[in-house]
């Protein structure tokens, strides 16, 4: 018999799960990445940890990165880059944790993601378009890049203070990817004040 109890159903809402994770390595530093779902967390932690490790297996890093869910539901990029200094990086293992504090936020609403254009070796751009009334502030952006497979093969970041309502934002800049086909970047607009 199926619980339809109020509580079961919003048990049964709130959901978290890392879909996919990788890196790219680029001399001493790696990027590593994760492309994360979620319904219903708005306002809660989401603690991404990697373990890094090498050809024979062995963990040679761990590194974690915490981000705040904003909407109610949408995919979100989590990643940071870690030093690895002397060592190379033949696979990445990413958990999550999702904090339970009850949190009263207000869901944002959810930005679309937007693909890049290569510009020149390992710089891509990205235009963020904000056509809403109300200016974006203190976006998070979060990006995620393929090979010609579809695997991630690294990525990066950005933090625009600013997308004027019905206006435009370039992010141009360096991602740290191993031959990327493509680059898509995930913006995340912050929650609404209570």
């Amino acid at each position: 018999m199926t619980d339809r109890s109020p509580a079961a159903q919003e048990e049964k809402a709130d959901h978290a799960e890392i879909l996919e994770a990788g890196f790219g390595q680029d001399g001493d530093y790696t990027w590593v990445t994760s492309l994360v779902s979620n319904t219903g967390h708005v306002g809660e932690f989401a603690t991404v940890v990697f373990n890094l490790f090498d050809e024979t297996d062995t963990l040679i890093a761990t590194e974690e990165q915490v981000e705040i869910f904003t909407s109610a539901e949408g995919v979100t990029a989590i990643g940071t880059q870690t030093d690895t200094t002397g060592k190379t990086v033949a696979r990445v293992e990413a958990t999550l944790e999702v904090s339970d504090y009850g949190s009263s936020a207000e869901p944002a609403e959810p930005v679309a993601p937007v693909d890049g254009q290569q510009t020149a070796e390992g710089d891509w751009t990205f235009t963020l378009v904000n056509g809403t009334a109300e200016d974006w502030s203190d976006l998070r952006v979060g990006i995620i890049c393929r090979s010609a497979e579809g695997t991630i093969v690294g990525g990066g970041g950005d933090f625009p203070s600013l997308v004027p309502a019905g206006g435009q934002y370039l992010i141009d800049g360096w991602v740290m990817a191993a031959s990327p086909a493509s680059c898509t970047a995930y913006p995340q607009l912050p929650s609404p004040e209570s």
